[in-house]
């Protein structure tokens, strides 16, 4: 019964979150640099708007310990890159996350969404 409540507790802050443009999501750096951003693997919330991302990323996964925001512009997706989480990531962050590569203009990130939020959405709401 405990993930039932889980589910519709994640399901009523997703559509929250989406009715203010805002998902939460995991984010991180592949190849270049995107100032406030790493490797490793980020998560928070972030505010989409056509072209760009702000995302307020948490120290640990607590969402009251927040960093600054930072700021990364989206200019391509690739959809072919397209994957669940493998490996350690299981732990690093939500396992069932829908995880894509995506352009900026200094850099190639990963952007995953974790059910119950639709990748197709985060995607739209980015494109210019």
């Amino acid at each position: 019964m405990g993930s039932v409540v889980g589910d519709e507790v994640q399901a009523h802050r997703a559509l929250w979150l989406s009715d203010q443009n805002k998902v939460e999501l995991a984010l991180r750096v592949l190849e270049g640099e995107v100032p406030g951003l790493r490797k490793s693997w980020l998560t928070g919330v972030a505010t989409l708007s056509p072209g760009s991302l702000e995302m307020v990323s948490t120290v640990g996964g607590v969402r009251f310990l927040r960093r600054k925001p930072v700021t990364a512009e989206i200019v391509a997706v690739d959809m072919t890159t397209r994957r669940g989480t493998r490996g350690i990531e299981i732990i690093k962050i939500n396992p069932t996350c829908d995880i894509v590569t995506v352009k900026s203009p200094a850099a190639t990130l990963e952007l995953g969404v974790a059910a119950p939020v639709n990748l197709e959405w985060v995607l739209s709401s980015l494109a210019k």
